[in-house]
């Protein structure tokens, strides 16, 4: 091999001008091509001493991409081309020195201005002249290494999306699931409440007939002593007031735990809105609330939870999506902290306004956050917990706060625990207050006249249900499912209300419309829809779609009242 610092040499040391004049053109000639192609390499070449690792020669493109002229290479040693405790170039010198050749990706040389940039490097060991040198070729690389990092990026960008997606999906599945499971809890949920209620009230009139009859008999002297025993017998016997009171504790117990089971249910009906964007008018506290009933489970044998809610303007969002920021940040704040000492500890829920935001702040006393976790908390797959999730949930929070306009932080109590803040715009000229309820309208003398109502549903215990419920004051028929309900009406359509399940078998509520749309469209009028969950996609588009009244099973027996005497003031003002 030539020599390029000097080549009057050949690669054992002898002079050229010792060889033959033949041999001697030849090598000339050898040395000009040779150095034409080191030349004009578009790779940086550098030939180095072996043992002092300084530059002995550079040809023009290492000149050119690492700035330095010849000469002042001829100053360097290699290890001066890179950052100070660089630990992949002292890697390829140890490469080097035990093996004689090296090739290693991605290192960073730097230039003379101070700026680096990527480069591989390929090293191998030659004679000369009777030294050793180390020929080195440095390709550079950095375009590649950017396109690579982007492609990086974009990949992940890729992965978060697609596991947001998935995340999503589940969610809509979730969603889908909450919607079948409220439509099948809410059906035996409406019938065991309304015949609670009914079992109440028949308790009680139990209770007072059964008074009144002690109060005759101790009072009709006429009654003779041994009849008179024999029915004080009969009545302590079977211990008549005893019984009635314990049923009517277990009736108000049963009642109660059946309310409780309909309103976690209507709770857990908000997550089957989670795929839909349904944007509306939000009161906040109302989801805080719902958040609050869902996470409660997890968060009773933790720590005690505070309410601390102040009257709100809407805003304008998805309730489903929000109802689960506030219940992912509530499970959050409860797994921070340690179960069995729930007396020591608190989670504090506030609610308040900010100027024209909407502030929601969840305080826990659980462990605290490092620095670094929080600056990552938000992103996806960034985990305080190891032991919860998927790391994807408050990444998918703050991405849903920011879709409502709104911002999400997070800081670290100065005694212990985390304070979470959640800011939504509010609604310019909205009110917190529930509208009032729309008064039936009509003359008072209609309250006196029992209305006429078609009840249309499928489950034979509901139709019972409403049957006892209604009939003491209204006249009440009833249809098993909608072919039987279009059947009553094409022989009868004076009903003042008609009451139909959106979600049946065979004919169901959206046929039963059609069917009385193209028959019967006087009848529309009075067509009032009820369901424990429309959760099909079919059910939520048609309830959308007709301005009907709807009322969710199961159905409050208030509620109903006001609907029916609604239905009849309008029956009378049209007659």
């Amino acid at each position: 091999m030539v020599d390029m610092s000097d080549p009057s040499r050949l690669g054992d040391g002898r002079r050229v001008s010792s060889i033959p004049p033949s041999v001697r053109e030849a090598w000339t000639a050898s040395v000009d091509r040779y150095r034409v192609l080191v030349e004009a390499a578009d790779d940086a070449i550098l030939v180095a001493d072996f043992d002092s690792e300084m530059v002995l020669e550079a040809n023009p493109a290492a000149c050119q991409l690492l700035g330095y002229a010849p000469e002042q290479f001829k100053e360097l040693g290699v290890r001066s081309l890179y950052a100070e405790g660089d630990e992949d170039i002292a890697r390829v010198l140890d490469e080097i020195a035990t093996r004689e050749r090296a090739w290693h990706p991605n290192l960073r040389p730097r230039r003379r201005d101070g700026t680096y940039l990527w480069a591989d490097l390929r090293a191998t060991v030659f004679q000369s002249g009777g030294e050793k040198r180390v020929l080195y070729i440095l390709r550079d690389v950095s375009h590649r290494v950017e396109r690579e990092s982007e492609l990086a990026r974009a990949y992940q960008s890729l992965k978060d999306a697609q596991a947001k997606l998935v995340h999503s999906g589940k969610l809509a599945a979730i969603g889908q699931i909450a919607g079948g499971v409220a439509h099948e809890v809410n059906n035996p949920a409406t019938f065991i409440l309304t015949n609670l209620r009914v079992m109440r009230e028949s308790v009680a009139v139990l209770r007072r007939s059964l008074s009144r009859l002690r109060r005759e008999l101790s009072g009709d002297t006429g009654l003779l002593p041994t009849k008179q025993s024999v029915v004080d017998a009969i009545l302590a016997e079977g211990e008549l007031e005893t019984l009635l009171r314990d049923v009517n504790e277990m009736v108000d117990d049963n009642l109660s735990g059946i309310e409780r089971i309909a309103s976690i249910v209507k709770d857990l009906r908000m997550f089957s809105r989670i795929e839909r964007d349904d944007v509306q008018e939000v009161r906040v506290n109302d989801i805080v609330d719902v958040a609050c009933n869902l996470a409660y489970a997890d968060i009773r044998h933790r720590a005690r939870l505070i309410k601390q809610l102040t009257k709100l303007p809407p805003v304008l969002g998805e309730p489903g999506k929000l109802a689960q920021v506030f219940t992912n940040l509530l499970l959050n704040a409860a797994q921070a902290i340690e179960e069995g000492a729930a007396n020591q500890n608190e989670i504090r829920v506030s609610t308040y306004r900010e100027g024209a935001r909407i502030v929601v702040a969840i305080e826990d006393t659980g462990a605290s956050i490092s620095e670094d976790a929080r600056a990552r908390m938000f992103e996806p797959f960034s985990m305080t917990k190891s032991d919860h999730g998927a790391g994807l949930g408050l990444s998918l929070c703050a991405d849903i706060v920011r879709l409502h306009g709104g911002t999400i932080d997070v800081a670290c109590l100065p005694d212990r625990g985390t304070r979470f803040v959640v800011r939504l715009p509010a609604q310019s000229g909205g009110d917190s207050s529930p509208p009032p309820d729309e008064k039936p309208s009509g003359p008072n003398s209609q309250s006196s006249r029992r209305a006429r109502i078609l009840v249309i549903d499928d489950d034979l215990a509901v139709l019972r249900a409403y049957r006892r419920m209604l009939s003491a004051r209204h006249d009440v028929v009833l249809a098993s499912g909608g072919a039987e309900g279009i059947a009553v009406l094409e022989k009868d359509d004076a009903f003042d209300l008609i009451l139909c399940d959106v979600m049946m078998p065979q004919v169901d509520g959206p046929m039963v419309y059609e069917a009385l749309s193209t028959r019967f469209p006087d009848v529309l009028k009075r067509l009032v829809f009820c369901s424990g969950g429309a959760f099909t996609s079919r059910a939520k588009e048609f309830l959308a779609s007709v301005e009907n009244a709807f009322l969710a099973k199961p159905i409050d027996p208030v509620a109903l009242e006001e609907v029916i005497e609604r239905a009849r003031a309008r029956r009378a003002a049209a007659s």
